[in-house]
């Protein structure tokens, strides 16, 4: 689904005009039924607006995942059963799926730095790998999603901000 539909979706489901989403979000009527005939794009920032005026983090997260702001595109899975123990259960076999792909992957790229230092089949096999190491993120961004939606108390920026600065207190990252 585009961030466009889901909008309007979560707009209408709330029972909230269009000229009350535009001046809660800062714009006109008009350029808000723009961005929801999709014929004009939603800028960050009244997306951001959007989602928290909203209280929908899928919102976001879809945005996100359209917009390509991320360094790898992972959807926001919205065809399976999104209980939180289902969740969880599903992490958590990814997890254990992950960790035995990366360590096959020690193995197959131990000593080798260059391309060439691989046949086609070793590197298929670190594709296939790499393959089962990232199918744990679109379950990680339900989880956060459902959890938002689910806990008032749960606030995915603040978890990224404690992140963040769990990073810089271990040396990982400086900031710029």
């Amino acid at each position: 689904m585009c961030f466009a539909t889901m909008v309007r979706e979560v707009r209408e489901e709330y029972n909230i005009s269009q000229g009350e989403i535009a001046r809660m979000c800062g714009v006109s009527q008009a350029v808000w039924s723009m961005y929801e005939m999709k014929k004009r794009p939603f800028p960050g920032d009244i997306a951001h607006r959007a989602a928290k005026i909203l209280k929908n983090p899928r919102l976001l997260a879809e945005y996100v995942y359209e917009n390509e702001t991320e360094y790898f595109k992972v959807p926001v899975l919205n065809n399976v059963d999104d209980h939180l123990m289902t969740i969880l259960n599903c992490i958590e076999e990814e997890l254990e799926e992950a960790i035995a792909a990366v360590k096959r992957n020690k193995q197959l790229l131990k000593n080798k730095s260059k391309d060439e230092q691989f046949t086609e089949s070793e590197w298929d096999k670190i594709i296939e790998n790499e393959m089962q190491i990232v199918d744990v993120m679109p379950a990680i961004r339900l989880y956060h999603v459902r959890m938002e939606e689910m806990f008032s108390k749960y606030n995915l920026k603040d978890l990224e901000k404690r992140h963040i600065d769990k990073m810089k207190s271990k040396g990982f990252y400086k900031s710029k």
